[in-house]
């Protein structure tokens, strides 16, 4: 968490610096005087001669003519100082530069999309103005088969080259560090992926590579290290905007918690997602059918797109997600830069814009704060994770061990058993509380349980890792032993049940007693009886103590078992031995 908060420290700081660096619009810069769209392609000299264009009215735009024109007047002679025509990204068949002066001279350049100059700072392209002499009065920009409007209405004149500044410079290390800064995400996400495997981690990397793309494509940083055309840059940058739509659909629907958001909407993010990339993929294949439209297509096929961003963006946050709200501050500024760009482009009455400050401010925002969100979900995520590992833990112990004494139970045992032998554990024991419903009627049950839990306590009270007890049910458990004078130590035990039940519980009038059976055998014989024979023989053991007279141990030691493994000695010390 530290880790991304430092990132997005940093980010927020590159932000400021970008922004501190960033030169302000130029002051000489000089936008057309007349704008205006022919239904025909008229040749050079008629335009510059044609007195509709000298009366024309801004806004005569439409992209589906042939031609468009742009007019700059200056209003005295050797008031002309620009040199340069800078406009945004679009494509266009060709474009020639007509400046005239007061005496009908005519310098003309033409271009094509691959002889203008790209320029980085913004999706933009300059190109150099013909020369002409100092009564110049006006300059004609004539667009064949422009397909993007936003080409024809952001045109203006400067003085000089903006990439030659020093400013410009800063800004483009200033991008650079921004790109760099908005990678770090991915190295969080793939550490996290490593501990918890969450699609929304896969999808959030993916999600700020793209917009980390955006940025490089979008700002022109691209440029300065690729060597790109009008089609190529326009293209890729297009279909990265629909690749980070599509990205920030599925990141949304694994990011927001399963119960916080319709499940309508939840189905309905992938298809719109998919819808976002499609429609990009279209807009950048210049499809001759949708050339009319230019720029206008793609502005409309991503309204619905935003819309329903908003729509999951309420909906979850009405529903109380905890991580929309990261989305919500991530999202917002993304969200005003695309209405504004969306507004400005269907709007007859303005110049379309690209908000790119805002549009700056949103990316950074998002791949910052929803980073901070992606570490708050993995934390939620892998507390309730390892939360669930604990019950399960629990209950699995709890599936093996008694939860009054706190002994492992029968299931403890089978599932010990053969590993036990392995070990060497060779003294099995028999044991059962004497008269102990006797207890349980003149006493309580409470009484008893203590008594029982006192005996537990008693039985796995000898250090070491020697003894393992077991509560086979009721008042009956069982021990496992191994290592030297095993006899002895679980006699000790068995007699030790009497001072722990008479030391740790109160009210009893007499002493608690316990009876035994064991067998004993060496540990290479042992390993060929089974839990149950042993079991059985034990059990026979026992009532053979309880019917001598109880508070005593029966056993005996085992030297050679047949092939079924159940005979007993016939020979060495006796077949059996007993003692109180």
């Amino acid at each position: 968490m530290r880790g991304i908060s430092f990132s997005v420290a940093l980010l927020a700081a590159a932000l400021l610096c970008l922004f501190a660096q960033a030169p302000a619009a130029a002051k000489d810069a000089q936008r057309a005087d007349c704008v205006t769209s022919l239904a025909r392609a008229l040749p050079v000299a008629e335009i510059v001669s044609n007195r509709h264009l000298t009366l024309c009215q801004k806004n005569a735009l439409n992209i589906a003519q042939p031609q468009t024109v742009l007019r700059f007047d200056f209003a005295n002679p050797g008031q002309r100082s620009a040199r340069f025509l800078q406009t945004r990204l679009g494509h266009f068949e060709k474009l020639t530069i007509a400046v005239v002066d007061a005496d009908g001279e005519v310098a003309i350049r033409n271009f094509d999309e691959d002889s203008v100059r790209l320029t980085s700072g913004r999706p933009a392209f300059l190109a150099e103005l013909p020369p002409a002499s100092e009564n110049a009065q006006a300059l004609f920009v004539i667009f064949d088969e422009p397909r993007h409007d936003a080409t024809l209405l952001q045109a203006e004149l400067l003085e000089s080259d903006p990439t030659l500044s020093s400013d410009h410079s800063a800004l483009m290390f200033g991008f650079a560090i921004l790109v760099g800064l908005m990678l770090s995400p991915l190295l969080f996400d793939l550490a996290f992926w490593t501990a918890l495997k969450q699609n929304f981690l896969i999808w959030h990397a993916a999600l700020s590579l793209s917009f980390a793309a955006l940025v490089f494509f979008r700002s022109g940083l691209a440029v300065e290290f690729l060597d790109l055309s009008i089609a190529i840059w326009r293209a890729t940058l297009v279909i990265v905007l629909g690749v980070a739509g599509l990205m920030a659909s599925l990141f949304t629907q694994s990011f927001v918690e399963q119960d916080k958001l319709h499940p309508a909407l939840r189905k309905a993010l992938p298809f719109m997602g998919l819808w976002c990339f499609a429609a990009s993929v279209i807009h950048a294949a210049r499809f001759e059918f949708l050339a009319p439209l230019g720029g206008t297509f793609h502005t409309l096929a991503m309204i619905p797109v935003l819309g329903l961003f908003i729509m999951v963006l309420v909906d979850a946050w009405r529903r109380g997600s905890r991580a929309i709200r990261f989305q919500m501050a991530g999202w917002i500024p993304l969200i005003f830069a695309f209405s504004i760009q969306i507004v400005s482009f269907l709007t007859p009455w303005g110049i379309p814009t690209d908000a790119l400050p805002l549009f700056y401010i949103g990316v950074v925002s998002e791949t910052a704060i929803t980073a901070i969100g992606v570490a708050d979900r993995f934390i939620a995520l892998r507390r309730e994770r390892d939360n669930a590992r604990l019950i399960a833990t629990e209950m699995g112990t709890l599936s093996v061990r008694d939860p009054m004494t706190g002994l492992m139970n029968r299931r403890g045992l089978d599932n010990r058993f053969e590993e036990l032998q392995a070990q060497g554990f060779n003294t099995f024991a028999l044991l059962d509380l004497d008269e102990f419903k006797k207890i349980n009627d003149r006493f309580g049950h409470a009484i008893g349980d203590d008594v029982l839990v006192a005996t537990g306590a008693a039985l796995s009270s000898e250090p070491g890792r020697d003894t393992v007890a077991f509560r086979m049910g009721g008042e009956e458990f069982l021990l496992l032993l191994r290592g030297p004078k095993g006899l002895e130590r679980i006699e000790n035990l068995r007699t030790a049940i009497s001072r722990r039940v008479a030391s740790d519980v109160a009210g009893l009038d007499s002493v608690v007693t316990a009876s035994m059976g064991v067998i004993i055998s060496p540990a290479d014989a042992y390993v060929r009886m089974t839990l149950d024979d042993l079991y059985k023989r034990a059990d026979t053991l026992l009532y053979e103590a309880k019917a001598a007279g109880r508070n005593r141990s029966v056993h005996e030691r085992l030297t050679l078992f047949s092939d079924r493994g159940e005979g007993v000695s016939a020979k060495a010390e006796a077949a059996s031995a007993r003692a109180a």
